[in-house]
This record gives C-alpha cells, structure tokens and sequence, in this order.
C-alpha cells in the first residue's frame, strides 16, 4: 500500500497560483515552484549575470520584482506586451490597431513631451 505524503501539495491551485513541484522542506513547511497561470509566469525567479567586470552574481526575485525581470527578458527574447495577453483581448487590441492605429494614452502623453 503507497501512503500519499499530505504536505505535497504538486499539481494543486491555489488562487491563481499551480503549485509544480517540490523545492524543499523544514520544520516550518514545504516550499513548492509555482506559476501564475493568470499571467504564465514563474512567482520567483533568480537570475544570473555578470556585472561591467564581468563577475558572476545571482539576483534572486519573487513577487512584482520577478514578473518585471520576465518582462525584460522576453524583450531580449523578442517577445512582447500583447503576445502575452489572452487570444481574444489580443485579437480585439490587433482590430483596434488596425482600425484607428496606434495612439499615445493621454495619461502618459506629457511624459514624452519633458
């Protein structure tokens, strides 16, 4: 008989969060890799790069930080805003676009005029 481990949570949801998989345990509970399947995105991340002397550092993220680094790295993977957003929201954007071109938002028009 398999006796099924109850602090393994894999596979499981919560809010918009898919628990992956298990990274670690403690004494004060289990740490799991999860997702935010609302936006596709890793809720903690750690990247690695070289300063200007090219010295190795890691800059572990999680939370706002995290997406906001994902962002810039699908830039320098070609990858953008509205290739991101959900099929329908994407094609409603593209037939916007094309029917009354792209147009600054008034919120941030003086921003471009400093």
């Amino acid at each position: 008989m398999t006796v099924t481990d109850p602090l393994n949570l894999t596979g499981s949801k919560l809010g918009n969060y898919r628990l992956r998989k298990v990274l670690g345990r403690g004494n004060m509970g289990v740490v799991y890799l999860a997702t935010d399947e609302a936006l596709l995105r890793p809720t903690a991340v750690k990247v690695v790069a070289q300063d200007v002397r090219g010295e190795t550092f890691e800059l572990p993220a999680e939370g706002f930080l995290a997406r906001a680094l994902c962002h810039e790295i699908d830039h320098l993977d070609g990858i953008l805003f509205i290739d991101r957003v959900d099929k329908v929201t994407r094609d409603r954007l593209k037939r916007q676009i094309k029917r009354e071109g792209f147009r600054e938002q008034p919120a941030l028009s003086g921003a471009f005029r400093l």
